[in-house]
């Protein structure tokens, strides 16, 4: 009796170990579960602020460092601590250690003192762009005499009047390179144009409509990646003015216009675009149309098995 009871004791504390490495290791899963969720969510936040704010290059650089203090911030807040951080495209995979750990007489005698529970796991962003890849589109960015002067007509206006204000939008398109690529932008968009420097008095010095930004080409650099190239202004139907002025507010709120993005009030679409679905918002200052990118992509954030490097095929 005394060998049994012996041997049931030291079982009940091996078992009592056990339980308690069971727990650290679930312990350690689930922070790095959440770890791994946050790199992928910081990550389609970066997105999110590429599409309304492009970067010339495409994503900042440190975007993937950015994604690791964030998976090591939801470490720490789940009990752990980040070992292993490994990103490629769009996954992250995380190693994770319990910030808890075996102690005491027990641990010590059964020789799993200060045993950790550790965990991986692995993300992934599904990036599901709901538009098409943008026209392909070349040829000046400005545009000739006789395109304009149809424009002209077919907006009521006289072209032998010669009523285009001085330093038209229409007529000063730049380079790439520069950015108002507007003889790439579609003919509604030249019809805006015309319509509202028909209606504003030139501002200053140049035209009452300067824009910094048209149809950009992925020639102009940094416009070729997955996230870049969906971009409004690669579609034709958008544009982005370098100041919007209360005269310009009430003159852009009577145009089939949107302003898609809440966080970049300069840049405006026409109403049929895809970013602005038929829709438009109320476009005075400090009132733009609140919208979201759900008309041009669909984001998920989930775990994956882990299985292989990441970023593999």
């Amino acid at each position: 009796m005394l060998v049994v009871v012996a041997v049931l004791v030291v079982a009940w504390f091996w078992l009592l170990e056990a339980g308690k490495a069971g727990a650290l290791r679930a312990d350690g899963q689930s922070a790095a579960d959440a770890a791994a969720l946050a790199a992928a969510t910081h990550l389609q936040g970066e997105v999110i602020d590429l599409v309304r704010n492009p970067l010339p290059n495409g994503l900042a650089y440190g975007v993937y460092g950015r994604s690791r203090n964030a998976a090591d911030d939801y470490a720490r807040r789940n009990d752990g601590n980040l070992t292993r951080f490994d990103a490629a495209r769009r996954e992250f995979r995380v190693e994770v250690e319990t910030q808890g750990q075996l102690q005491g007489g027990t641990a010590d005698r059964l020789g799993v003192s200060g045993t950790r529970g550790e965990a991986h796991s692995r993300s992934r962003l599904g990036v599901d762009w709901l538009l098409g890849p943008p026209p392909a589109r070349g040829g000046s960015p400005s545009l000739s005499d006789g395109r304009i002067d149809d424009i002209l007509a077919r907006n009521g206006y006289d072209p032998e009047a010669d009523e285009l204000p001085p330093g038209s939008a229409l007529e000063s398109g730049q380079p790439c390179s520069i950015g108002a690529d507007v003889g790439n932008l579609d003919d509604e968009m030249h019809d805006v144009i015309v319509r509202l420097e028909m209606e504003l008095p030139p501002a200053g010095v140049g035209a009452a409509v300067v824009l910094d930004d048209g149809y950009q080409t992925t020639s102009c650099g940094g416009w070729a990646d997955e996230f870049n190239v969906h971009h409004p202004l690669n579609y034709g139907s958008a544009f982005r003015v370098a100041s919007t002025t209360q005269a310009f507010a009430v003159a852009a709120s009577g145009q089939p216009l949107c302003r898609p993005f809440t966080s970049d009030p300069r840049l405006f679409a026409h109403r049929d675009s895809d970013v602005c679905d038929g829709r438009t918002g109320t476009l005075g200052p400090g009132q733009a149309y609140g919208g979201s990118l759900d008309h041009m992509v669909d984001f998920t954030v989930e775990l994956v098995p882990d299985e292989g490097p990441v970023g593999a095929p």
